[in-house]
């Protein structure tokens, strides 16, 4: 049994704990929960920014120029700027980890525990669901990313109402929302 410190476990998740599967195999534990799981809690993030397409291209070319820095001193493999909207040249948020859902789950609580206003976050690894369900919590509403997101980030932002961009070598296609993209 489990101790809890600090009060109860929420609700939703004693309940996905009954319902795990767990195994034992040599000298690891198994632990699977159905994925439908996944995502329970998060809100639909309602659209109210309106970024350019050349806004994005910037973001992402930043994200580039931040990377290289990063990974010539033998830094993190992924990093992360968040911006607030109306976009200015200085991100609010620039993060690394070597963990690309690591690197957005510091990102989403440096945006929450500092009062940051990011709506439109760009990051180096390929966008999964969890990544998304992540973003929803901070009020994201745009992800820019520079490598092909994983299908189950495509149809997690599109059930949450979040704009998915794919930005690569000069060209810009928006996978999610594209009401927020101003062409």
């Amino acid at each position: 049994a489990a101790t809890i410190v600090g009060g109860t476990p929420p609700k939703i998740l004693v309940e996905a704990i009954r319902r795990a599967r767990v195994r034992v195999d040599d000298s690891r534990l198994w632990v699977e929960v159905d994925e439908s799981e996944s995502g329970k809690g998060c809100k639909r993030v309602e659209s109210r920014v309106k970024v350019g397409v050349d806004e994005v291209k910037f973001v992402v070319s930043l994200l580039v120029e931040v990377t290289k820095v990063v990974k010539k001193y033998g830094g993190a493999l992924h990093s992360g700027v968040g911006f607030s909207v109306p976009l200015d040249s200085r991100p609010v948020v620039v993060l690394h980890d070597v963990s690309r859902h690591s690197l957005v789950e510091k990102m989403v609580g440096a945006i929450i525990r500092f009062g940051k206003n990011a709506r439109v976050v760009a990051i180096t690894g390929r966008v999964d669901a969890g990544m998304v369900d992540a973003c929803s919590v901070a009020g994201v509403e745009v992800i820019a990313v520079w490598r092909s997101p994983v299908l189950s980030g495509i149809l997690r932002a599109e059930e949450l109402g979040i704009t998915i961009v794919y930005v690569r070598n000069g060209m810009v296609k928006v996978l999610t929302h594209p009401e927020r993209i101003a062409v």
